[in-house]
């Protein structure tokens, strides 16, 4: 069973900055460490390796050692668990869609099988701390924590993570808005108003059937 919203809430609202915070850094250090010239030769997927090595780096050392935390490297990749009910993962999202590899562990994970790790506790919940870079690759411009439900992309809920800094914790995550209604609204006519408008269609069409008739009888 899937963990709600709210759960995930109460559980990963004291870990946002090291979340907030090991991304934004990761991203400044890599802009730094590459050149222009650098860049240029390297493709998105090579930096895409090298930000989840830098931010994999921060999130265990920030994360490591803390009451119900445990942290994780298989297959090159930093597993966190949160108090034996969250496992995440940290990916990339671009164009409304995670980036990953479709390996067998991959597509387990994103339709929340949990038999395919193990060890892991069950019932246990699979979630993604996804980030996503601007058009030109300098600036991240958002962060999230995603619940995937499938490898197509759809999710059971979503938490955005702010990038301003907040004096108070609450408001740091916030759930996905509704999504807004739409602007077009039909006119629903009561049943009794059709109704009546039916029988006052009726007794117009009585009345002049009788004028008829009356008309008639009284022509000589």
């Amino acid at each position: 069973m899937v963990a709600s919203k709210d759960e995930a809430y109460k559980t990963l609202i004291g870990y946002v900055d090291v979340f907030k915070n090991a991304i934004l850094e990761a991203n400044e250090e890599q802009q730094k460490a590459l050149t222009i010239e650098s860049r240029a030769k390297i493709g998105k997927l090579g930096i895409s390796v090298i930000m989840k090595d830098l931010i994999g780096h921060r999130l265990r050392a920030n994360l490591e050692g803390l009451p119900g935390v445990s942290v994780k490297v298989r297959y090159a990749q930093t597993q966190i668990t949160f108090s034996s009910s969250f496992l995440m993962k940290c990916k990339q999202t671009s164009n409304g869609r995670i980036n990953f590899i479709e390996t067998q562990l991959m597509l387990g994970f994103m339709n929340q099988l949990q038999s395919m790790f193990p060890g892991m506790p069950s019932p246990i919940t699979n979630i993604v701390l996804t980030f996503k870079w601007n058009k030109a690759r300098t600036e991240i411009v958002m962060i999230s924590i995603l619940c995937p439900a499938n490898e197509h992309n759809a999710y059971h809920w979503k938490l955005d993570i702010p990038l301003t800094t907040s004096p108070q914790m609450e408001p740091m995550m916030q759930p996905e808005p509704a999504p807004d209604l739409p602007t077009e609204v039909k006119r629903i006519v009561p049943k009794k108003s059709v109704k009546k408008s039916k029988r006052n269609r009726k007794s117009k069409r009585g009345l002049s059937d009788r004028d008829g008739q009356q008309g008639q009888e009284t022509k000589p």
